[in-house]
């Protein structure tokens, strides 16, 4: 699995099946990776893509490096799961994939877990954004129960669907906020639990 793999090509990479990647070094301008079996991540550097890897499957990433101008793991229905290693995206970090973090760090300068599809659960780690939300979904819930959530220049966790908080620091410009749910004519608005944790808004 170790090596060197460089190119302009949209992937370099297409996993339907069950793959680990150990050691290895991509450097493309578009998609490094399309995963829509089940991958694992021992250890990778993405670098100079326009997004990281395209994921409708499963992911477990262990350990590395993945820098992105636009998103680092995308596309909806998808599940990825952090145990460590960085992601620095332009964007969005993780979008729309039924996220949970247990270590690592994940930064997007707009969003650093964000889009309308998929859990997200931080159970530890790093999350962080400057622009917007630093954890955001709108068809899902929020789970936090340990972990750095922090936005420099808004809300830090986002959601229309039930937040509940377990755990962890968050700081924003404002903490957590909830936001309607709508589905045809029809609105709701969910609840935020609050268990334990350290909360900060930055500004009144």
């Amino acid at each position: 699995n170790a090596g060197n793999y460089i190119g302009s090509v949209t992937q370099i990479i297409e996993n339907q099946k069950t793959s680990t990647i150990n050691n290895a070094r991509f450097s493309v301008t578009q998609n490094a990776i399309k995963n829509t079996g089940t991958l694992t991540i021992e250890n990778i550097n993405i670098e100079n893509s326009n997004n990281g890897i395209q994921n409708t499957g499963s992911i477990v990433m262990r350990d590395g490096t993945i820098t992105a101008n636009n998103v680092g793991i995308y596309e909806s229905y998808g599940s990825t799961t952090m145990y460590g290693g960085t992601i620095t995206a332009g964007n969005v970090g993780v979008q729309n994939q039924n996220f949970t973090l247990n270590d690592g760090i994940v930064f997007g300068t707009n969003y650093g877990v964000g889009g309308y599809d998929g859990s997200k659960t931080i159970n530890g780690g790093s999350v962080s954004s400057h622009t917007n939300n630093a954890v955001f979904s709108y068809n899902s819930g929020i789970t936090i129960n340990g972990g750095t959530i922090t936005s420099r220049d808004a809300t830090a966790v986002l959601g229309h669907h039930p937040i509940t908080i377990n755990g962890g620091t968050i700081t924003g410009t404002r903490g957590v906020k909830n936001e309607y749910w709508c589905s045809g004519y029809s609105c709701y608005w969910y609840d935020i639990t609050v268990n334990d944790g350290y909360i900060e808004g930055t500004v009144n």
